[in-house]
């Protein structure tokens, strides 16, 4: 027996129901939180440390003005959380995977080992995620999955924030548009000349409070 989350109407994951009860639960969070907020990530990437066992998990994030800079966060297994902007050429490794689209696994001089994952989003990389363990034998079948859910919630929290910024600009852009119509129509009524406007067939749009006083009938 499987367990399937459903992300979207087009998209949805089916995980063995072999895995831990802690590695479901952290599943169905990583399905519904929203993934692009600081806070919600350093809870996220804590929750990787502890259900994988592991010491430091960073998150590498695309900037979308510019390929030369990158958004790097790292939470440690003490706690630790840290996010800075870091050019490409200190990113490491880890550029390839990003550019690239593959992952990666390396051992390091001291024995640990790093595992590099893609975020792909609609074939496109926004960044990576990064492992660090002791261990040389973690779940890659489960470390995709988890990136493939995380990079599907980082683009739908980016995607419903434009939205939402989109309409408060408009919702603004309204507001200053009827704010400008009103202080308009108060100049245009509160003129002591009898004012009229007209299209270029000569048909009437508005007359002022003044023209209208004259004929003795509301504008």
């Amino acid at each position: 027996m499987a367990s399937t989350f459903p992300i979207s109407q087009s998209k949805a994951f089916t995980l063995d129901s072999g895995l831990s009860q802690d590695v479901l639960n952290f599943f169905g969070d990583l399905a519904v939180i929203d993934a692009g907020k600081d806070e919600a990530q350093a809870e996220i990437m804590g929750q990787l440390i502890r259900i994988l066992a592991i010491e430091r998990c960073a998150l590498y994030l695309c900037d979308e003005s510019t390929d030369h800079w990158f958004i790097k966060k790292v939470c440690s297994s003490d706690g630790e959380w840290v996010s800075h902007v870091v050019p490409a050429d200190e990113v490491g490794e880890v550029i390839e995977v990003i550019r690239g689209g593959s992952r990666s696994t390396i051992q390091l001089p001291d024995g640990d080992w790093v595992y590099s994952l893609p975020l792909l989003s609609g074939g496109r990389s926004i960044g990576a995620l990064e492992l660090r363990s002791g261990q040389p034998d973690l779940d890659t079948d489960l470390m995709v999955t988890i990136s493939q859910i995380f990079a599907h919630n980082l683009t739908q929290s980016t995607s419903i924030r434009r939205a939402e910024e989109n309409i408060q600009e408009m919702q603004t852009f309204q507001g200053q548009l009827l704010n400008s119509r009103n202080t308009l129509r108060a100049l245009f009524d509160s003129s002591p000349a009898s004012i009229y406007i007209v299209d270029p067939h000569y048909r009437l749009i508005a007359i002022n409070r003044t023209r209208s006083d004259l004929f003795r009938s509301p504008p």
